[in-house]
């Protein structure tokens, strides 16, 4: 049985529980398998959360090779199965062990000597000269029992916590509410499933400008409200439901030859970037071509749109709509935007064009005659 007499069961479960991402910070990046900007060793591997990153060939960038499981911690650019609560003392052999800041592993900090035994209490882990204080309620594998009078250890007997389905924590059956060693998240934090999995303890406080990622088990940066559409270049993308990533997958909107806009396809109605005339006034066309937007009204009794190049503009009307005026020696009809058309009433050669008609020269333009 050993000198570990009390809370064994409990703390065979939590062992399995990491209780911090590895020695990566929170990764900035919008959604998996983005490049770091920073160079790196070549087939170097590094944590990130529960990503492994590794260096390609050329050291210009990283790319995700694995994702850990929630269950399981990143220590040293690799997968390991947690083995203990980070930074905290437990008792293993009859020893005060201290487990590592990534729970990945554990050190031997100090031998209970003689009669000594390992004795724990909320995370620390200390030598004493008795197993137990006598009546104390403990946990004897998963039976609840007490501590002997003379605190050498549990009691014979007591309640089998698992013939109820239940799991037992400081020498009492509790309901299990989750899988012990697994990180799950509540009130925008990382929780861990400890004590035995019936109850969850605070892993890691998210900042501000952070959410708690639940399929990462780690607090990473918001980049998006949950849920939310957008757009990835041609494709409709979606934010995840933690806000801590955009959805890698959408609708091409290229395919039914449209264009993206706040994450819904559209159709394009004006070329991007340029004004036109409609309706007699001047239009703006949007970066994307799917949206216009009135931007000059022409007062039609002054100025009509007229449309050059690659924009359009409120031009001077040369006449008044319906009006027959000449233009040189041609009879033209204004027309309704207040310009005169190409074509018109040739007037003869022997005629002149004035108050809107063909009139006959009286004589030829500049001949001398009596």
């Amino acid at each position: 049985m050993g000198k570990n007499f009390w809370r064994a069961g409990a703390w065979a479960f939590l062992l399995l529980a990491s209780a911090a991402a590895c020695s990566g910070s929170s990764s900035k990046k919008d959604g998996p398998n983005e490049s770091s900007d920073s160079t790196c060793t070549a087939g170097a591997a590094r944590c990130d959360g529960l990503n492994v990153k590794v260096c390609n060939e050329d050291g210009t960038a990283e790319a995700i090779q694995a994702t850990c499981l929630p269950s399981q911690a990143c220590s040293d650019g690799a997968c390991r199965e947690t083995a203990c609560v980070a930074n905290t003392r437990f008792c293993k052999d009859g020893s005060v062990w201290k487990c590592d800041s990534t729970g990945g592993g554990s050190l031997l900090a100090q031998s209970c000597n003689g009669g000594d035994f390992c004795r724990e209490s909320e995370g620390e882990a200390t030598c004493s000269d008795q197993a137990c204080s006598a009546g104390e309620p403990l946990c004897e594998g998963n039976v609840a029992t007490t501590c002997q009078a003379n605190g050498s250890g549990p009691r014979p007997g007591g309640t089998d916590c698992a013939e109820t389905g239940q799991a037992c924590y400081l020498g009492q059956c509790r309901d299990v509410s989750c899988k012990a060693g697994m990180k799950v998240c509540q009130h925008d934090d990382v929780y861990l499933c400890a004590q035995n999995g019936t109850d969850v303890s605070l892993l890691a406080d998210c900042r501000e400008d952070e959410v708690c990622d639940g399929v990462m088990g780690a607090c990473r940066a918001k980049v998006c409200e949950p849920g939310k559409p957008s757009c990835d270049g041609s494709r409709v993308t979606n934010c995840n439901e933690y806000g801590s990533a955009w959805s890698t997958t959408g609708t091409d909107c290229s395919a039914t030859s449209s264009v993206c806009v706040d994450g819904t396809c559209k159709k394009q109605i004006c070329t991007p970037g340029r004004s036109f005339c409609q309706d007699g006034a001047v239009y703006a066309c949007d970066s994307t071509g799917a949206v216009s937007t009135l931007s000059e009204s022409c007062n039609p009794q002054w100025y009509h749109c007229l449309e050059y190049s690659f924009y359009a503009y409120c031009a001077t009307n040369q006449c008044v709509a319906g009006d027959v005026v000449c233009d040189g020696n041609v009879v033209k009809t204004c027309t309704a935007d207040g310009a005169l058309p190409a074509n018109g009433t040739v007037c003869k050669s022997d005629e002149y064009c004035e108050a809107a008609t063909c009139k006959p020269r009286g004589c030829t333009v500049g001949q001398s005659f009596c």
